[in-house]
């Protein structure tokens, strides 16, 4: 009898671990993963004071309690000492209080902005941009111009330099060598890095094949040129101290789907990363993850992901798994965003706007 009593507990234990391990191991298919990087998240999210704030319903956000109430949607950015959040065709910026201690109106509705100690830029809801002088609020106009290639040019302003390809609308503006705001419509080139001594950006991006050119400012004959893998279309593409970090989806096996299904697990192939040094501009890594697995974090050094109901960290270099962690929070149908910024990426419920996790990737 006692025998028995042994057997049946160990039969019960063995059959808890298995429903774990299940559990564990549950692979969710029908889940939408969007990975946002911490350049386009400018306007979305940011560090302040050591404090994380990011957009939310009608106001500004932090640990999920509105902090600043605003008239609709809200932009957000910083600049030193002060935090400037734009709703209704007005920025107001607060100090480390937040207390209000400037307020500048816009003449004009605006999608993206960033603001120096000079001027503000913004991006109008019919992708035009427009630089202000901060004192007087008047759009510059005289700037001094340099033509990069054919439809490329690039405007000097006191702070900001802008890069505009004419063809395709394609607009970044960049400050102290860093990408601020962007404009890009489908299938535009993307402008990924300007310094005093190179422009990078893409090849227009309807084609299976991507391309990423350097060119050099004071010999604008030649282009340095990187194939990105076939078949894999933009997801992000970002500069990491002297690396730029490419990562991209496979497009759907079905060419009747839309490359965004390719965030949907059911429809997902494969992600990849590509790292470039910038200097000697060669590829210096490519990795790719299985099918179902998205990436949801890059640096130069690390990727994370997820995958099969767990945040895997793989470091770049072998591509092994240094790290692991339950994803509890991603459930079968939902819709997720996965924002970066600091050390750490933050998990958003797509359907009530909730923040679900915060996740230290340092």
């Amino acid at each position: 009898m006692k025998r028995l009593i042994v057997e049946i507990l160990i039969l019960l234990s063995l059959l808890v671990l298995w429903g774990v391990s299940c559990h564990k191991n549950k692979e969710i298919k029908n889940v939408d993963i969007i990975y946002v990087d911490r350049l386009s998240t400018i306007n979305m999210m940011c560090e302040f004071d050591s404090t994380y704030y990011y957009t939310g319903n009608q106001g500004i956000y932090s640990n999920n309690k509105c902090v600043l109430s605003t008239n609709g949607n809200s932009l957000i950015c910083t600049n030193n000492s002060t935090l400037f959040v734009y709703a209704d065709k007005e920025i107001t910026g607060y100090d480390k209080s937040l207390s209000p201690i400037c307020k500048y109106e816009l003449p004009k509705e605006a999608t993206k902005f960033a603001v120096s100690d000079n001027e503000i830029f913004y991006i109008d809801t019919v992708g035009k941009y427009h630089v202000l002088d901060i004192a007087t609020l008047k759009d510059k106009k005289e700037v001094e111009t340099e033509k990069i290639k054919e439809n490329i040019i690039v405007y000097h302003y006191t702070d900001f330099l802008i890069c505009e390809d004419l063809t395709d609308c394609s607009i970044s503006a960049f400050f102290d060598n860093n990408k601020v705001a962007s404009s890009v419509k489908d299938y535009s080139k993307h402008f990924v890095y300007l310094s005093d001594n190179c422009l990078i950006h893409t090849s227009t991006t309807n084609t299976s094949t991507i391309y990423l050119y350097k060119t050099v400012l004071y010999d604008t004959t030649n282009d340095n040129t990187i194939e990105l893998p076939t078949g894999y279309g933009i997801v992000s593409l970002f500069p990491v101290n002297n690396d730029l970090i490419f990562i991209g989806s496979e497009y759907p096996l079905d060419p009747h789907l839309d490359f965004k299904m390719s965030y949907n697990l059911k429809y997902h192939q494969s992600d990849c990363i590509v790292t470039v040094n910038i200097d000697d501009y060669k590829v210096t890594n490519t990795r790719f993850t299985k099918k179902h697995e998205k990436i949801v974090y890059a640096d130069n050094k690390k990727a994370v992901t997820y995958y099969n109901g767990e945040y895997l960290t793989y470091s770049l270099d072998k591509w092994e798994v240094i790290d692991s962690q339950s994803a509890d929070e991603i459930q079968d149908g939902g819709s997720y965003t996965f924002e970066s910024c600091g050390d750490y990426i933050f998990v958003f419920d797509d359907n009530s706007g909730e923040l679900l996790n915060t996740i230290n990737v340092a």
